[in-house]
């Protein structure tokens, strides 16, 4: 699994960083940062993502394919 940050959609809530601070940061403008991508296991990472008020966190198959958020 492969995942990213939509910096853009980012708000700085820190959800990400209280479910797997092994990964997960907040920068100096107070959007998240990948710190670790092997930090924490894929289903701590898929729970990060899911805590994310706006979605930020997105995550593809290792082929790209999107996972989560789905797009409908």
């Amino acid at each position: 699994m492969k995942f990213r940050i939509s910096r853009p959609a980012c708000i700085g809530n820190g959800r990400c960083v209280d479910v797997a601070p092994e990964v997960f940061a907040l920068d100096s403008y107070n959007k998240a940062i990948i710190a670790d991508r092997n930090g924490a296991s894929e289903e701590k990472i898929v729970d990060a993502a899911h805590a994310c008020p706006v979605q930020a966190i997105i995550l593809e198959s290792d082929n790209g394919e999107r996972i989560y958020p789905t797009i409908e």
